[in-house]
Formats: C-alpha cells, sequence, structure tokens
C-alpha cells in the first residue's frame, strides 16, 4: 500500500508523525529516508509528542540511537548515516546488528533514519516513510511492506482527513 501527502509545514510534518505513533499498538519498524533538511527528526518529534514522551528529541546523528521511555510506548530512534561514511568493521556491524534485532524483537516505535544503509538487518513489515523537501513544499511518500504496517498506514489516513 501506498500513500503521498502534501506537507506544507513543519506542523504538517509533526502531524503526520503523530497521526503514525497514534496508531502503533505493540511494533512498528519506520524507515524514515529523505535528504538533509526534508523533516525526518521533525516527523519523529510528532511521534514523540504523540506518545507523550517527556524529554527532548533530537537527532541521534552522532550517537546513532536515542531512546526514550518515558512515554506510552518505547521511542527508539536509530540514524545509520554515519554508517555511509565511514562503514562498520566486522566486530562493529555483529553489535549493531544484535542490538537492532533485540529492540525490534521489542515493543515500540522504531524509527531508523537512513535505512539503505542497514536495510538487510530489518524486517519485512516496515512502514517506509520517504520525505522530500526541493526548497518550496515538503512531501511524504508512505508505503508499507507488511500487514502490521498496512494496518498504521490506513488508520494514520484516517486521522490525518479527519484532523
Amino acid at each position: 500500500m501506498q500513500i503521498e501527502l502534501a506537507l506544507p509545514d513543519a506542523e504538517a510534518t509533526r502531524a503526520l508523525g503523530a497521526a503514525l505513533a497514534a496508531c502503533a499498538q505493540r511494533l512498528v519498524v519506520v524507515c524514515l529516508s529523505g535528504q538533509l533538511g526534508a523533516g525526518k527528526t521533525t516527523l519523529v518529534q510528532g511521534m514523540a509528542q504523540a506518545l507523550a514522551v517527556k524529554e527532548t528529541v533530537n537527532s541521534p546523528t552522532f550517537t546513532m540511537l536515542n531512546e526514550y521511555h518515558s512515554g506510552r510506548l518505547p521511542l527508539y530512534h536509530f540514524d545509520f548515516y554515519r554508517l555511509s561514511e565511514k562503514g562498520v568493521g566486522e566486530g562493529e556491524s555483529d553489535l549493531l546488528a544484535v542490538e537492532v534485532g533485540e529492540i525490534i524483537a521489542g515493543e515500540g516505535i522504531v524509527v531508523i533514519e537512513w535505512p539503505e544503509y542497514w536495510r538487510h538487518a530489518l524486517p519485512h513489515d516496515c512502514l517506509n516513510v520517504y520525505l522530500t523537501y526541493d526548497g518550496d513544499a515538503r512531501r511524504a511518500r508512505l508505503e508499507a511492506e507488511g500487514q502490521g504496517s498496512v494496518a498504521v498506514i490506513q488508520q494514520a489516513a484516517q486521522l490525518l482527513i479527519y484532523r
């Protein structure tokens, strides 16, 4: 399933994130792609707001993972951008695979920015969100690859329509 949305401002991007988080029940893996400045962290901030996360949400570019446990569900925010620049050694790769695997085996919302650098370790049932920004307008394309993520897209679309 696929839907496309116009995101006229940062608030619309946050609203999309909030709608996705509001529909998450147990585990949702969100693969978030888009150029720098496309609104990836803004979308995650909307998710955190809907989950009632108390901490400030920032991009984990330098830490690779930020975890937020104060909300309705845990929120795990990975950023694999650094993997594109330096790659990872075999030992690091094994450790990262174990950490990602353990988190994905649990519950909560797992957001992965720049998933193309780690696609081989991700489950089939992912919600792919592609953000674009041309300097004037932002757009989002959501694609579901499995039953759980299809349900999230369908429910989130309904929330956004009636907002």
